[in-house]
Order: C-alpha cells, then sequence, then structure tokens
C-alpha cells in the first residue's frame, strides 16, 4: 500500500506544481523527506562517474588499436560512439540497482535495508534491474550525445581558435552545448523512465513487483494513446 501511495503522491504532486509538491513532502517528512534516497543516489553515481569517462577512454583505445591507425584516423567519431555505447551499458548496469533501492525507499518511504529487504523478497536479485531497459534507454542517447557532441565542438574551437589552447573557456563552452544536447537527445526517454519508474514503484509494493517489462509497455502505451480529457 506505502508504494501505491508513494507513486499516487508523486503523480499529484507532478499535477499540481513544483511549490504544491514542496509543500507536500514537508508535510509528510519534513526537512528529512527531502533527502530519501539520497545515499543510494551519492553511491550510484559515484560508481557511475568513476567508470564514466575512464571506460569511455578504454573503450576508445581499444577500438583505435583494433581499427588501425589509418582506420582509426578516418572513423574517429564512430569508434566514439561505440565507445561512449558500450562505456555507458556498463555504468547503467552497475547504476540500477541503487536506482531500484532508490525508487523503493523514496515511493514506499523506506530506509536503505528495508527497500533492499523488499525487491530481494519480491524477485530475488534480477529486482535491482528491472529497470534496465528504461534506463539504458535515457542513458545511451544522453551519453553518447554528450561525449560526440563535446570532441567534435572542441576540435572545432580549438581549429578555429588556436591561442585558447589552455584557456578554460573551450570546455566550458563545449561541456554546456553538449549537456544541452545530450538532455535534448534523451528528454523522450527520460519521460518513459520516469513514467516506469512511478508505475513500477507502485506496482512492486502492491503486487510483489511487476518486471521492468509491464511497466515499460504500459507507459508506452499510455504515450501513445489519446491525452485525458
Amino acid at each position: 500500500g506505502g508504494g501505491g501511495g508513494g507513486g499516487g503522491g508523486g503523480g499529484g504532486g507532478g499535477g499540481g506544481s513544483v511549490v504544491a509538491a514542496v509543500q507536500g513532502l514537508w508535510a509528510e517528512g519534513g526537512a528529512g523527506a527531502f533527502a530519501q534516497g539520497g545515499l543510494e543516489t551519492l553511491l550510484g553515481y559515484l560508481v557511475a562517474g568513476s567508470l564514466s569517462f575512464g571506460c569511455t577512454e578504454l573503450f576508445f583505445r581499444l577500438l583505435k588499436s583494433a581499427a588501425g591507425p589509418a582506420n582509426a584516423l578516418l572513423l574517429s567519431e564512430p569508434l566514439l560512439i561505440v565507445a561512449s555505447a558500450a562505456a555507458v551499458t556498463v555504468c547503467t548496469l552497475a547504476v540500477c540497482p541503487f536506482e531500484a533501492v532508490r525508487i523503493r525507499s523514496v515511493s514506499s518511504r523506506q530506509s536503505t535495508s528495508e527497500a533492499i529487504s523488499a525487491l530481494l523478497a519480491e524477485g530475488g536479485v534480477s529486482s535491482f534491474f528491472d529497470g534496465l531497459g528504461p534506463i539504458l534507454l535515457k542513458e545511451v542517447p544522453f551519453f553518447v550525445v554528450k561525449f560526440v557532441t563535446f570532441d567534435g565542438l572542441t576540435q572545432r574551437l580549438y581549429a578555429s581558435w588556436p591561442e585558447a589552447t589552455h584557456a578554460l573557456l573551450v570546455p566550458l563552452v563545449g561541456g554546456a552545448v553538449a549537456g544541452i544536447a545530450g538532455a535534448l537527445a534523451s528528454q523522450p526517454a527520460d519521460t518513459l523512465l520516469t513514467m516506469t519508474s512511478i508505475g513500477g514503484a507502485g506496482k512492486g509494493a502492491d503486487k510483489g513487483g511487476d518486471k521492468g517489462g509491464a511497466p515499460l509497455a504500459a507507459a508506452l502505451a499510455r504515450l501513445a494513446g489519446p491525452p485525458p480529457l
């Protein structure tokens, strides 16, 4: 019942306003309510941040080495795309359990240990990876577009502005534009992820946990259907 209430509460807050959502959270748990799931977020993205750039660089070097010097120069951008996609897949596999615990903790107002126990009771270890599909749909476009945009844009900026080699402006501009491009590319999947997270969390708490495919299909059907009157 707690997960369904949490999911419904999140939906109601989203349908109203940010102020109403803040007031609702404050009424439920005070300042502590805003930190719910914070540990899982911190640990998950600590792992992701540690793996992200390192894996991309590692896979990029391996692909360039396998392609050979001539092909590596000619196919630099496609190789970077493949390396980024492979790296973000590794990162997503690492982050997914943390996200599953965070979503259950927030939606059901459970502690971290209670959320882990509930997920294990519902479906074992596989419950921690139920959201893998939707998260991959969001993260792969975001990271690939971000890396490719940053790499291409900074190279062009340095080529047209050689004296700025040691300036911070080029990577700052490149990072800002890359972040915007990645956000735009991942926005449709981000909407899907939100819908499946809310639906999955509510159903998981009440019915023992639907698998990730069912909430994903339901979210796609809701998005494809006519708008509510």
